[in-house]
């Protein structure tokens, strides 16, 4: 009797543990993907001025656009088999952190190697291995006050225009800023001091899988 109760104990443990498994091979398996913002790329092909967008989500009026802006970003497969990405998207947020989706930035991605060609969709990443890419968008700016020369008619580079408008007494999102120089007779040093609560437009970039998971990552022009 005792014999046939831990030979039934073994036989149910048995039929747990094949049922597990059963269930296990048609159970979908999460993705694990990270998504990591390295590095702000110096721009290539000159500064353009193209199209209008939000500079703030609730703003009434559209604001110009500057870039394009890119950023180098690593997507890391965390999991022990291949992930494969279908798509992405782009938001911007708003001060409260609301996903706010616009056809406005003129947004490409691109492979992060010497030609720089179109990230073609669906891509795969090998397990525990990442993929370098670069994102652009066209970024908006505060608009400048009319009858004064604008910057954006004598800026050639994203640092002409941005050094513009600090002479200005602003920054590109409007930010008022105290502009110092100091020279020592062999450099002159510049330094910008922000004053006030400091806005910069955000935005979230989602990458989806083929299992529709999706990741994502923060994107801003300035640090803060």
């Amino acid at each position: 009797m005792k014999h046939e109760t831990i030979n039934s104990i073994v036989g149910v443990f048995g039929l747990l543990i094949a049922s597990v498994t059963a269930i296990s091979q048609f159970w979908p398996e999460t993705d694990s993907l990270q998504v990591v913002v390295e590095r702000k790329l110096p721009e290539q092909g000159g500064l353009k001025f193209q199209g209008k967008g939000l500079l703030r989500t609730n703003d009434n009026q559209l604001s110009p656009l500057f870039g394009p802006v890119s950023w180098k970003i690593r997507v890391f497969n965390s999991t022990d088999r291949l992930v494969s990405i279908v798509g992405y998207k782009l938001f911007q947020l708003s001060e409260n952190d609301n996903l706010v989706q616009s056809n406005a930035f003129l947004e490409r991605l691109r492979s992060f190697d010497h030609s720089m060609p179109e990230q073609n969709f669906p891509f795969h990443i090998n397990a525990r291995e990442a993929v370098p890419l670069v994102f652009s968008m066209m970024m908006p700016y505060a608009k400048e006050i009319d009858g004064s020369l604008k910057c954006s008619e004598a800026s050639i580079t994203i640092d002409d225009l941005e050094e513009c408008l600090f002479k200005k007494g602003r920054d590109l999102f409007g930010n008022p800023v105290n502009v110092e120089f100091q020279d020592d007779s062999h450099t002159v040093v510049q330094t910008v001091h922000w004053n006030k609560t400091i806005f910069s437009p955000k935005f979230l970039l989602v990458f989806e899988t083929a299992s529709g998971q999706q990741f994502s990552a923060r994107l801003s022009y300035s640090p803060f």
